[in-house]
């Protein structure tokens, strides 16, 4: 069947951007995605979500209150609020008996990414094989740190396709030179190929062209 994640959040933009996060942290999920309550109540009927991450102001509703709605309606789903409203944000940091994350859109996206793996390593709505995968995205994740300049620009240019020999005309290095990067980022990434390292780059959002200036 298959984990299940609804995003509700009626900003396109943020919703793009959440669509993305869950996609890397979980490629094999599937994504429901609504910009207002009426329509994720409909969806979530015909489909079990396991994760609601959930805009807490959208046109049909708003609030812890919203919220609570969602977890009397699905005890067994996860539920977490995000929003821009700072006063919210600081009243629900000051209630240690909150039983809901509350997440900022000020937040940078690593940050929400790792506040959602948190809960979802903490919760029981994982099967095996999603918690696997989360588990090798993390472990892929604190990887990305760990590359080096010319590591990360010979990853990003096996994701484009190009040859080792290609790459060295790129880099203005040997063919040797782009071999012995290329063993270095199978060998910290746990990767054996070329199309695995494809996956990986596009996952680690390695989307930009480095320069040697």
């Amino acid at each position: 069947m298959g984990l299940y994640i609804a995003i509700l959040e009626d900003h396109p933009i943020f919703a793009a951007g959440l669509r993305e996060l869950v996609e890397q942290m979980l490629p094999s999920t599937n994504i429901l995605c609504h910009n207002r309550l009426s329509d994720l109540l409909a969806a979530v009927t015909q489909n079990p979500v396991h994760l609601i991450v959930a805009d807490l102001h959208v046109s049909d509703g708003s609030g812890i209150d919203m919220l609570q709605k969602l977890k009397m309606r699905w005890p067994n789903t996860l539920v977490i609020g995000i929003t821009g409203d700072e006063e919210t944000l600081r009243l629900n940091r000051c209630n240690p008996m909150s039983e809901f994350k509350i997440l900022s859109k000020m937040d940078s996206f690593d940050y929400i990414t790792n506040e959602i793996q948190l809960l979802l390593k903490r919760s029981n709505v994982l099967d095996r094989n999603s918690s696997q995968e989360l588990s090798s995205t993390c472990a892929t994740r604190g990887t990305e740190s760990e590359l080096t300049r010319k590591q990360m620009l010979v990853l990003n240019l096996i994701k484009q396709g190009l040859s080792n020999k290609e790459i060295a005309r790129r880099l203005n290095v040997s063919p040797e030179t782009v071999k012995t990067h290329a063993k270095d980022v199978y060998g910290r990434l746990g990767i054996r190929n070329r199309t695995q390292a494809a996956t990986v780059a596009k996952r680690l959002n390695y989307t930009h062209v480095f320069s040697e200036a």
